[in-house]
């Protein structure tokens, strides 16, 4: 929540503050420009080479979806299984028929 100091704050005020902002970081904004500009130049190997921490974080985290995907449709697909029925159920007491049950 904004204090009471920054809810009065004239539009002269603001003017003056991004006027001192825009003339002190222009070098800022020249070097972002100039990086960017390098790195969209950069070749496959030479990426692959200059961040491969980034690549690595990126391969970690992409793995842990694609498995947590395959795990939600790979424990449906063991309980319809007849073998795993046989192992892990019991036979429900009513019509005989194999039920796992949580305990």
């Amino acid at each position: 929540m904004a204090s009471s100091d920054e809810k009065h704050v004239s539009s002269d005020d603001k003017n003056m503050s991004l006027q001192n902002v825009e003339s002190t970081d222009v070098g800022h904004v020249e070097n972002a420009n100039a990086a960017t500009t390098k790195e969209h130049n950069l070749t496959l190997i030479r990426g692959l080479k200059a961040y491969p921490r980034a690549i690595m974080w990126s391969i970690l985290l992409s793995s842990a979806v694609i498995m947590e995907g395959y795990d939600t449709s790979m424990i449906g697909s063991f309980l319809a299984f007849p073998s795993f029925l046989n192992t892990f159920s019991n036979t429900a007491a009513d019509d005989g028929t194999l039920e796992i049950v949580r305990r």
